[in-house]
């Protein structure tokens, strides 16, 4: 493992394969989307992949009902945030 990111009730772990690519996994509280995985509902008790197309996970800061991801183009530098989880307050 990489690095482990502890939210308020969610963890995320950012770990490197046999191929020395960077995967992001995701558990926890899921009751506003805050994993990552493309769905909403309830807690996961085991670890998720959190994909993204072509994108390589940088880095993870975790909030209480959302979840902000740095990711990179695998094909370039550039970078692009990504957002999860409840956007009732902006």
């Amino acid at each position: 493992m990489k690095h482990a990111i502890i939210g308020p009730k969610t963890v995320f772990a950012l770990v490197q394969n046999k191929n020395d690519e960077t995967l992001l996994f995701s558990w926890g509280c899921n009751k506003h989307g805050q994993m990552g995985i493309n769905e909403v509902g309830d807690s996961k008790d085991f670890p998720h992949q959190v994909n993204f197309d072509n994108k390589v996970p940088l880095h993870v800061a975790s909030g209480n009902k959302h979840t902000l991801y740095l990711v990179k183009d695998k094909s370039s530098d550039e970078q692009e945030l990504f957002i999860s989880g409840d956007a009732s307050q902006g």
